[in-house]
């Protein structure tokens, strides 16, 4: 929950700058002492800076106008994915932010079928009772808030129509990157049993490489991305099969 409320905490303060604990407490439903202890692990990073009975947005950080650009990336790309989405489907979303943005869209569906592994997404569905969420569980993996599955198969009855992941780097030529070994071979399991597969990222992971490959490109059906991306770049990544949706900002 601590890690939903820092996320939930940090968009309200990019949009009111300055908020009393009091305040904050009420719009997060959480007493006073759980907001006080969050908005400290905020300050530890940088991102805000308490003040006489409340908090405001540390403007002065360059890593705050960077967030903030990043979750509006965040955003842009769960707008565009939401349109691929179809009431009465049984989706997978997997670890990491951008895709942990489609939850905030997802609201309106009556029949979905939520199948995940990450805290992220869990923590946002949890209370939405129109969604049928089903954790894979495992392992939690706390570099990034994710189960590893401890199984060696997903069972066999599960099927899944559309699987939602991201990556923090993506060479078209090379594949796609995480920095860490983490829940590759619960993503490859769930990636077999999915229809389409669909990978959410910014723009700014195109060329970047980590240290672990997480799958070949050819694994990707659709990819959605923000705007920006050069035109050698989408031509490279329509020739190895992938239909390319740029979400506008």
């Amino acid at each position: 929950m601590r890690a939903y409320l820092q996320d939930f905490i940090y968009q309200i303060l990019l949009q009111k700058r300055r908020i009393s604990y009091r305040e904050l407490a009420d719009i997060c439903k959480v007493s006073l002492p759980t907001v006080r202890k969050v908005v400290s692990e905020l300050e530890k990073k940088n991102l805000v800076s308490m003040i006489y009975g409340g908090v405001e947005l540390s403007s002065s950080d360059h890593s705050v106008v960077q967030e903030t650009e990043l979750i509006k990336e965040y955003h842009a790309i769960a707008k565009e994915a939401i349109k691929l989405i179809k009431d009465g489907e049984a989706i997978f979303l997997g670890p990491g932010k951008t895709v942990a943005a489609l939850c905030q869209y997802l609201k309106p569906f009556n029949n979905l079928t939520v199948f995940t592994n990450s805290v992220y997404v869990i923590e946002q569905l949890l209370t939405v009772s129109n969604i049928n969420l089903i954790s894979l569980g495992g392992v939690l993996q706390r570099v990034n808030m994710a189960f590893a599955s401890l199984d060696e198969d997903l069972p066999p009855q599960i099927y899944i129509s559309k699987c939602f992941i991201s990556g923090a780097g993506i060479n078209p030529e090379t594949g796609i990157f995480h920095s860490v070994p983490v829940n590759r071979q619960t993503e490859e399991r769930v990636v077999e049993k999915s229809k389409e597969v669909i990978l959410l990222v910014d723009k700014h992971k195109f060329g970047q490489e980590k240290a672990f490959v997480l799958m070949p490109i050819e694994k990707i059906d659709i990819l959605v991305t923000t705007e920006g991306l050069g035109d050698d770049i989408v031509d490279m990544l329509t020739k190895r099969g992938l239909d390319v949706k740029m979400a506008p900002l």
